[in-house]
């Protein structure tokens, strides 16, 4: 149990950052979605990407949200649109990570410490116990902590991942904010490329440039497909545990939706196995979770007029007309295959899970 810290008697508010397109909607309502069940008290700011997922969410009238506007961001930092036409969309939304916690900064004076967040993580625990270890600290950093099999990227890749970072309202801060802001407007990209990769390995270079930085030390921050497998996985109660420490949230990289009720988790990738703890209780906890937010957004009328497609947003397949029955044959096969030798998951009772979290509401 933590002690959460109050002001008066009230629960002080965590204040986070993060944002999103329309192929992202149903991740980051999921990020959303586990804040409301873990933090106590929060206020989210999401900067929406594209004119559908404001609407969306504007629907769905979130509490504890401030939307905002791509265009409302872009007028608040006229040097991004000058970014914007030099690199692709994934660059550019890369090019905005480090703007956004400036934003909110300058948004709202009351907010004296803000958390960016990568939208596809998943909060399994009250965070509370980050800040306690953040304690007074300028900026608050999580390192990708590579097991063996994925030490390959930590040349190209960097040192820390930019899912969690925390910056304070005092100088320290703002002095790395304004660097890291000049630094991707000058260069983001997605690739490595003489010591720089997109927004993240800019953050190498941090502990020793700045003195009140924490690299917070906790492996349940964090936790993640190029870790996970060093951790042993237990639990107590309902409290998922790694190493005998809390699992505050996992990052969920790179999942993807294959068939219907097929996933890759894309462990492989990283060299990692999917042991049955880390696939019944974070991996299938999590994607029905995000079957279940698909299938609100698009059941609501108004959702479904312009997000016919989140529920497979991360499907990689080519257009039906271009599958042959017999490629279609060997896809399947192989996806079988994938899924006996453990590396896809195959959740065959999907709609009673989903059924289990009916009453789950934003």
């Amino acid at each position: 149990m933590h002690t959460f810290l109050a002001v008066n008697g009230v629960l002080m508010i965590r204040y986070f950052c993060t944002y999103f397109d329309r192929h992202y909607v149903t991740l980051g309502l999921a990020l959303y979605e586990s804040l409301r069940r873990f933090c106590p008290q929060f206020r989210l700011w999401v900067l929406c990407l594209d004119e559908e997922t404001f609407e969306l969410l504007s629907e769905l009238k979130l509490a504890q949200v401030r939307l905002v506007k791509l265009q409302e961001f872009e007028a608040w930092d006229k040097d991004l649109l000058v970014a914007k036409a030099n690199r692709n969309r994934l660059e550019y939304y890369f090019t905005c990570t480090p703007m956004l916690p400036g934003f909110v900064l300058q948004d709202a004076p009351e907010v004296e410490m803000v958390t960016y967040l990568d939208a596809d993580l998943w909060f399994f625990a009250n965070p509370e116990g980050i800040y306690e270890e953040i304690g007074t600290h300028s900026i608050a950093i999580v390192g990708h902590r590579y097991a063996s099999g994925a030490l390959f990227l930590e040349e190209p890749a960097g040192v820390y991942n930019v899912s969690w970072v925390s910056f304070r309202r005092d100088a320290e801060a703002m002095a790395c904010l304004a660097r890291w802001r000049q630094q991707c407007l000058e260069w983001c990209y997605n690739r490595s490329e003489q010591g720089r990769n997109a927004d993240q390995k800019y953050l190498d270079e941090w502990p020793n440039k700045y003195p009140n930085l924490k690299v917070i030390e906790q492996i349940g921050a964090g936790a993640a497909p190029w870790n996970i497998q060093q951790y042993r996985i237990s639990t107590k109660g309902e409290q998922i545990f790694l190493d005998d420490q809390p699992l505050y949230f996992y990052h969920f990289h790179g999942v993807k939706q294959l068939v219907p009720r097929v996933y890759d988790p894309v462990l492989s990738h990283f060299k990692a196995r999917l042991s049955p703890l880390l696939k019944e209780l974070i991996y299938k906890s999590y994607l029905c979770r995000l079957e279940a937010i698909s299938q609100r957004v698009i059941g609501s009328k108004k959702g479904s007029r312009y997000l016919t497609n989140l529920r497979t947003q991360n499907c990689q397949t080519s257009p039906s007309k271009e599958l042959s029955l017999l490629r279609r044959i060997r896809r399947g096969i192989h996806v079988v295959k994938m899924v006996i030798a453990g590396i896809y998951i195959f959740i065959p009772d999907m709609g009673k899970r989903i059924a289990q979290l009916k009453n789950d509401k934003f």
